[in-house]
């Protein structure tokens, strides 16, 4: 982990996502954020600093249709896996819980990943007027328009649960 110096605005409330690459190639990395609580250790320090600061668990492997990953290996391209809470136990347990899937190529749905944060603000629950951030956890890039990539018109996890029909078609420009 990388240290680095940051301030919040004095009353201004702190809500920190940590964006969990779940890609095979992660393997090695995740075990050392499992084994040696690392993510205890961050949710303590910053909580110490600043007290009432929340955090919460999201994931992504990457799009999950050949080439990118596989549907058969359960991998997605966004997951909340722990809205925000104050409870440090329950974000390393969270941790702790993550399982590694596929990945099939090298760039991962990160950029997806971030997008859902953004547009998911209930869903990972952030708090009205909090100062948010986000840390993002990876080993590799991301996929970019013109990369062998594809876009879905409706988000994949939602069609699986909606029993939307997606289309695939080129990439967004990102």
């Amino acid at each position: 982990l990388v240290a680095t110096p940051f301030q919040v605005a004095t009353g201004k409330e702190f809500d920190v996502v940590l964006v969990q690459d779940l890609s095979g190639s992660f393997g090695d990395d995740l075990s050392y954020f499992k084994n040696n609580n690392t993510i205890a250790s961050l949710t303590d320090n910053v909580s110490a600093r600043l007290p009432g600061t929340y955090f919460g668990v999201t994931s992504f492997v990457d799009k999950p249709v050949a080439p990118f990953g596989l549907l058969a290996t359960d991998d997605y391209s966004y997951l909340t896996n722990l809205a925000l809470t104050s409870n440090s136990v329950v974000v390393q347990n969270t941790v702790n819980a993550l399982q590694l899937r596929y990945g099939g190529d090298t760039p991962e749905s990160q950029l997806e990943a971030l997008l859902q944060i953004a547009l998911r603000q209930e869903e990972v629950g952030f708090r009205d007027g909090s100062k948010r951030d986000v840390f993002l956890m990876t080993d590799a890039g991301f996929h970019f328009a013109g990369g062998r990539g594809c876009y879905f018109t409706a988000p994949l996890f939602e069609c699986q649960q909606k029993s939307y029909s997606c289309s695939i078609s080129f990439d967004p420009p990102f």
